[in-house]
């Protein structure tokens, strides 16, 4: 797994186009307005080609602000613009609900793992 330092991981590295594996970028602790840029800096240092989906691994968040959810929402905005898509993966009961209450459950779908 990778943390915001720019490294991903992309399992089955190789693989032909139509089976390309989901990038995962692992994210760790508290997302507030200290460090909603930190999402967005992670997923523009991604190496990625149109159609590629990034798995946002959020297992490790341990709290998730407005300003937080909004980092999430500009990568998610920066890598559609590029024809790529985002997907939380394992997100807390906290950023599930933070997600419902702010009505945007919908542009962010949980992978299915």
């Amino acid at each position: 797994m990778a943390s915001l330092d720019g490294n991903h991981v992309r399992d089955g590295a190789g693989a032909d186009e139509a089976s390309r594996a989901p990038v995962t970028v692992r994210l760790a602790g508290e997302y507030d307005l200290n460090r909603e840029a930190e999402v967005v800096s992670a997923v523009v240092a991604l190496e990625l080609s149109a159609d590629d989906v990034v798995h946002l691994d959020v297992r490790d968040v341990t709290f998730v602000d407005s300003c937080g959810l909004r980092g999430i929402l500009m990568a998610r905005s920066y890598l559609m613009g590029r024809g790529c898509r985002l997907e939380l993966v394992h997100p807390t009961e906290q950023l599930r609900r933070l997600i419902q209450i702010s009505g945007v459950d919908e542009l962010l779908p949980v992978a299915s793992t």
